[in-house]
């Protein structure tokens, strides 16, 4: 057997039957054993996560940000109705993926956020046969961004922090 069974043979022993308890307010679960996902907390977890996802990328059109569990796309265009057509394929093609892989992406918790000096309304993007809500604002990574890209709320949210 060469370093690459030797390897694998580690791999399979690491995520194969292994079991896993939970405890909530001192109450302990019974042993269960699962075959699937790397085990929490652990060193090579998140480099077996992002070996796992390393394709989701393909075939998107826009930018793609991964960040721990989250996606984030990114699309810029002068027109809304390309706008639209964009991020409607990379959700679709986002969907088949998770379809594939059974990754779960949560619709319910997806949301877009549109900057934009165009005040006209513009068509809803659905994902995963869900319709997106739109928001005014958001924040990630601890900014607070503002669909008119004025820093002014996300100052404004510091302030009343800090108070």
């Amino acid at each position: 057997m060469g370093i690459v069974g030797s390897l694998l043979t580690l791999l399979t022993s690491y995520l194969e039957n292994r079991p896993e308890v939970v405890c909530i307010n001192g109450s302990t679960s019974e042993v269960c054993y699962t075959n699937c996902g790397a085990p929490q907390g652990s060193v090579l977890g998140p480099l077996l996560f992002l070996i796992y996802i390393n394709d989701n990328s393909d075939n998107i059109q826009s930018s793609i940000s991964l960040f721990a569990d989250d996606t984030t796309l990114h699309f810029s265009s002068k027109f809304p109705s390309h706008l639209h057509l964009v991020l409607s394929e990379d959700l679709l093609t986002l969907g088949k993926w998770s379809d594939t892989w059974g990754v779960g992406f949560n619709a319910q918790k997806t949301k877009v956020l549109t900057i934009c000096g165009y005040r006209g309304e513009h068509l809803p993007l659905i994902f995963h046969n869900m319709q997106l809500q739109e928001i005014h604002s958001h924040k990630h990574l601890g900014l607070l961004f503002h669909k008119s890209l004025s820093w002014h709320p996300h100052i404004i949210s510091l302030h009343q922090c800090a108070m």
